[in-house]
């Protein structure tokens, strides 16, 4: 069954979709969403799109790139980079904290060290595991950010997202709170 209007999404803590849109200016409206690729580019003008598959691609081009400029140079060390850019890329988040920036920090340091005791392109390790980790970030952080940005623009708008499962979950409260209703 597909929605018309926000009163006909179970568990939706407003009554109208302007009371929804007063609320989230407010600060009193939590929404929780999920990124999409797909759904991100359909949101984006083709600069955009070109923006979002280089930030959130990162990891496959730094990846290509390490791959062939390690056969180039015979140092094949480099190849260690790809499974970096992989864990950059694995734990990337449009809010990175800690916890997820743990790991990608951990293999950049590890690689740099290395790069001092045992040889000099493990620098370059390093730094793809973490541009892989950064990048990717940025790009889901932008592409949040344009979610949130096109679900308080029309009813329309929101009752799309929430088809296609990008937002997940709509509250009443402050941003200290963590009820969750929907």
């Amino acid at each position: 069954m597909t929605a018309k209007s926000v009163a006909d999404l179970p568990g939706f803590p407003f009554a109208t979709f302007a009371e929804f849109q007063q609320a989230h200016k407010q600060g009193r409206a939590l929404v929780w969403v999920r990124y999409d690729f797909r759904i991100d580019l359909a949101l984006r003008n083709f600069a955009g799109k070109i923006c979002q598959i280089a930030t959130v691609g990162s990891a496959f081009f730094i990846s290509v790139a390490l791959g062939l400029f390690a056969v180039r140079n015979q140092d094949y060390r480099l190849l260690l980079g790809i499974p970096a850019t992989l864990v950059g890329f694995r734990f990337a988040t449009p809010n990175p904290g800690c916890m997820n920036g743990f790991l990608p920090a951990a293999v950049t340091l590890a690689a740099w060290i290395a790069s001092v005791f045992v040889d000099k392109s493990f620098f370059w390790v390093g730094l793809a595991a973490f541009v892989s980790w950064f990048a990717t970030c940025a790009g889901q952080g932008v592409a949040d950010m344009a979610v949130r940005a096109a679900m308080v623009q029309s009813e329309e708008s929101f009752l799309w997202l929430y088809s296609h499962n990008v937002i997940t979950a709509v509250a009443k409260g402050h941003a200290s709170t963590t009820e969750q209703t929907a």
